[in-house]
């Protein structure tokens, strides 16, 4: 069984995160603060804990705040995800590292290429992980 060492994200580079996902899903500046009370069922108080980056100590509410925004829960707490989630993927992309959609949409379809088990995928998605050429250039690819 492997181990894992997580890093987890510090509060100040959390809420990017949380803003990245408001941001894509079109939330005003002035209505995130109830958007998130009516989505994740949060209080006023731990609604503006979270739009500044800070989460519940609670494992189980992290599941349900990460479930109500439907973005994956290791992705929000260490950054990064080792699992599949195309609307996390999809945000990560647009919002995080600022690609275009087109760039975003090619690069999704790779990964779904590599989810199916698309040969032509799968080699050109090691050939990125290899270092041998940047993610954008296999999405072009393929």
């Amino acid at each position: 069984m492997k181990s894992y060492d997580f890093k987890f994200l510090t509060n100040e580079e959390r809420k990017p995160f949380i803003h990245a996902v408001l941001d894509f899903d079109g939330v005003p500046e002035a209505g995130r603060l109830g958007y998130l009370m009516r989505t994740c069922k949060l209080s006023r108080y731990m609604a503006q804990r979270l739009l500044n980056g800070y989460v519940p100590r609670y494992a189980f509410k992290i599941f349900d705040i990460t479930d109500a925004l439907d973005v994956d829960w290791e992705w929000l707490i260490v950054g990064s995800a080792r699992r599949y989630h195309p609307r996390t993927l999809r945000i990560h992309l647009l919002q995080i590292n600022y690609y275009s959609k087109e760039a975003t949409d090619q690069m999704v379809r790779l990964m779904v290429g590599v989810c199916a088990g698309h040969k032509k995928a799968l080699n050109l998605s090691n050939l990125a992980v290899d270092g041998k050429m940047s993610m954008l250039s296999a999405a072009r690819l393929f």
